[in-house]
This record gives C-alpha cells, structure tokens and sequence, in this order.
C-alpha cells in the first residue's frame, strides 16, 4: 500500500513540474498589449456677461447631455465673520433652503424632487453658494424655487434650532477624532483662521 502511494505521490509531482515547465515559457512569451490612442480632453468654451444689476453671468455649455446646473455664488463666507461667531455663514447658507415666505423646507424639497432635481446650499471660506439641477425642460420651474430661496429667506425658529442640534452634535462627535482634531487645530495655529464650521460653544451662541 505505501509502495503504491508513493507511486501516485511520484507521478502526480512529475506531472506538476511538467505542468509548469510546459505554461511558464508560455507566459513569458506573451506580449503585452499596444496601448490605445491617448484620448483628448474637451473644455467647453465658457462666456460671461455682467446684467444691468451688476450680477456676472458665467455659461459653460456641453450639450452631450440635458442636464442644467445653475450655480448662484456670492463673494462673503466665514472670512467675513468675527471668531466668535465662527460656523454663521456656513449655519446661515444650509438654513437657506429651508423656508421663503411662501414655501416651508419640505415644500422646497418635494416642488424641486417633482421635477427630478435637487437643490443644496453652503459656504466655504471666501463664498456661499445656492444651486440647482434639473433637466433643461424644467429650468423654469427651477429658477422660480431658486429665486424665491434668495430673494425671500424665511428662518423659522424651529428650523435654526434643529440644524444648531445636529452641527453642535457633529462637531462634538468630530471633535474626538484624531484626523479632525489635527485639521481643526492646524486651521488655527498654521493659518491663523477660526474653524469655518464653527465650534459647539460659537454655534450655541447664534
């Protein structure tokens, strides 16, 4: 019985070191494929326009699909605002899609998720933006919703206490992350610049 084990234990080895001996050269022999054509890059051609208002229009058109962004950028962010009040612009751009004097928060969001788009707003350092998407036939019914959030804000009390709740929860869970920490307190030391979403303590104070 051993006799005949080793027998198959010496004929399956043979067959391997066949095996290998016939595929590598194989292997080695293979050429790898001709790279494909580099493909070029196409950056639409942008214009711009100031209105009579003094607003700048920028438009970058790419007509491969029927899609519209319009992007609404103000020039004031979290550098305009004191240290102590660190976190306002950015509290203060989110809370702006939340109510106009004739739509509630869950008005702006059903009338624009009708229409298959979606609407966000924020603030970074030097801007504070508002912008929608939609598909191009409905960029009429978008502009009536994104004017009527610039032009006539509403804060409700309930909303602001809301959005204060979760930032000062997410700051005070962020806070105890290692990564965040070191950003939130190389903002400070390395740049000289209070933290633009603000602290638990500036954001309880709005």
């Amino acid at each position: 019985m051993r006799k005949v084990n080793s027998m198959v234990i010496s004929v399956l080895l043979l067959i391997g070191v066949l095996f290998c001996t016939a595929v590598i050269p194989l292997y080695a022999q293979e050429k790898p494929p001709v790279p494909g054509p580099p493909k070029t890059g196409r950056i639409p051609a942008v214009t711009d326009k100031q209105l009579k208002n003094g607003l700048t229009v920028v438009v970058g058109s790419r007509r491969t699909m029927p899609l519209v962004t319009i992007h609404l950028l103000v020039k004031a962010g979290a550098a305009n605002e004191e240290p102590e009040n660190a976190g306002l612009a950015n509290l203060t751009a989110s809370l702006i899609t939340k109510g106009t004097k004739t739509r509630t928060a869950t008005e702006i969001a059903e009338q624009i998720e009708f229409l298959g788009g979606s609407i966000d707003s924020g603030a970074g350092w030097n801007a504070s933006n508002v912008s929608v998407t939609v598909t191009s036939d409905k960029i009429d019914q978008a502009l009536a919703i994104l004017a009527d959030v610039v032009l006539n804000p509403s804060v409700k009390q309930d909303e602001l206490d809301l959005l204060r709740s979760q930032t000062i929860d997410g700051l005070t869970y962020n806070l105890k992350q290692p990564g965040f920490l070191a950003n939130y307190v190389a903002t400070r030391y390395g740049y000289d610049e209070h933290p633009a979403g603000g602290t638990p303590q500036s954001i309880a104070a709005i």
